[in-house]
């Protein structure tokens, strides 16, 4: 039995219990709802999940950095238990949210952990609020831009025409069971066994059968964002994981080279999932960085 596999059967039956529930109160009179883990008066790490993801989907990292430090899991606006959107979704909500999330956790700066959509949100952060109130930076399997363009191969799933494009946002609005199978054929992309996959699915992708409608919109802005000219102004320590087989085609490595002085990990048999493909070595890895 591989390390991997050991790591693996250890997060079959972890939900989170040990967690502490935790609202954080928004300037516009809502809330998000998160789980805290660690000492209160610890070094706060505040960790955000992807499309349709809740902050169980968290849990993989939160036990990997672990320590003394204050680990905060967000249910991001419109997800799990958090407030909904007031208006049109969009990623410039999400990064005012984080704001004022990093304001109220800490005065000095707060370390990130991203995933997907969370890594989308950093970047948007950084466009509306700069660099000054973050700390370390870890990046999960995230390209800045998901349609293609002229010089820009990394879309996701390498590109997809408009007419992809409107087909991909209309299985979303009214098919989220197709779109999870969809998701699911991006995330595991190494030969797990189905044993495997049956049991850790739940977790990546908790939040996708109560997910509300006017989130699924969001998907509209993600698709017309492009961060590409925000990434080299991300001047703080980086780790960047992503998958070898990952829906974002070396996109990670166009991330390495226009982003100063990060640090590339290279999950070579993950796709978009790796830190539940591969937790033992994401453990040790995002561990490290952030001691």
């Amino acid at each position: 039995m591989t390390l991997e596999l050991l790591a693996q059967l250890r997060l079959l039956g972890d939900r989170g219990r040990d967690l502490r529930p935790l609202n954080l109160p928004l300037g516009d009179g809502g809330q998000l709802h998160a789980r805290q883990l660690g000492p209160a008066h610890g070094r706060p790490v505040v960790l955000l999940h992807g499309f349709c993801g809740t902050w169980r989907q968290m849990l993989v990292a939160a036990r990997a950095i672990g320590g003394q430090r204050r680990l905060v899991l967000i249910d991001a606006r419109g997800h799990g238990a958090s407030t909904s959107f007031v208006g049109k979704p969009t990623m410039a909500r999400l990064a005012d949210d984080l704001s004022e999330v990093l304001a109220t956790l800490s005065s000095n700066a707060v370390d990130v952990v991203g995933l997907s959509m969370g890594a989308q949100t950093v970047f948007e952060y950084v466009r509306r609020h700069g660099t000054a109130r973050l700390g370390k930076i870890v990046l999960v399997d995230q390209g800045p831009r998901l349609r293609a363009a002229p010089g820009w191969p990394h879309a996701l799933f390498g590109g997809m025409d408009d007419t992809e494009v409107a087909q991909a946002l209309e299985t979303i609005a009214h098919q989220p069971r197709a779109l999870g199978r969809a998701w699911l054929r991006g995330v595991w992309r190494s030969g797990e066994s189905l044993p495997v996959r049956l049991a850790l699915t739940p977790q990546f992708l908790a939040g996708l059968p109560g997910t509300r409608a006017d989130t699924l919109r969001l998907a509209h802005d993600m698709l017309d964002q492009d961060w590409r000219e925000v990434v080299p102004h991300i001047d703080r320590p980086a780790l960047l994981c992503y998958g070898g087989r990952s829906m974002y085609p070396d996109a990670g490595r166009w991330m390495h080279a226009h982003l100063p002085g990060s640090q590339l990990e290279w999950f070579a048999k993950s796709g978009h999932g790796l830190m539940f493909q591969e937790p033992a070595r994401f453990s040790q890895v995002v561990g490290r960085f952030l001691d």
